[in-house]
C-alpha cells in the first residue's frame, strides 16, 4: 500500500500524510453513514429512536419477537459501531489540526 500511497501523494502532489488522513477521514465518514442509514432503517421499521425502545417494545408484546430480538441485536451493534467510528473519526480530525 505505502507503494500506491506514495505514487498517488506524488501525482497529487501532496504530502503522503495529509492524502492518508484525508483517505482515513473520507473512509471512516462512509462507514460511519451506512451504520446510520442501517440504523435508520430500523428506527422507521419500529417507530423508536434507540435499540433500547426496540427492547421495550418486545418485552411490552407490542411487536413480534422474530425477528425483532434479531434486529435488536444487529442495531446494538450498529450503535456500538457508530460510537466507534464516531471516536475514530474525531482522533483523525483532531491529528489533522496539529
Amino acid at each position: 500500500m505505502g507503494t500506491a500511497l506514495s505514487m498517488i501523494a506524488g501525482q497529487l502532489k501532496m504530502p503522503e500524510q495529509e492524502l492518508e488522513r484525508k483517505a482515513l477521514r473520507a473512509f471512516l465518514e462512509a462507514e460511519l453513514r451506512n451504520a446510520e442509514e442501517q440504523i435508520a432503517t430500523y428506527i422507521a421499521r419500529y417507530g423508536v429512536r434507540q435499540a433500547e425502545g426496540l427492547e421495550c417494545r418486545i418485552q411490552q408484546r407490542k411487536v413480534e419477537e422474530h425477528p425483532a430480538w434479531e434486529d435488536l441485536i444487529e442495531w446494538e451493534g450498529l450503535e456500538a459501531r457508530r460510537g466507534k467510528l464516531l471516536e475514530l473519526l474525531a482522533a483523525v480530525m483532531k491529528e489533522s489540526i496539529r
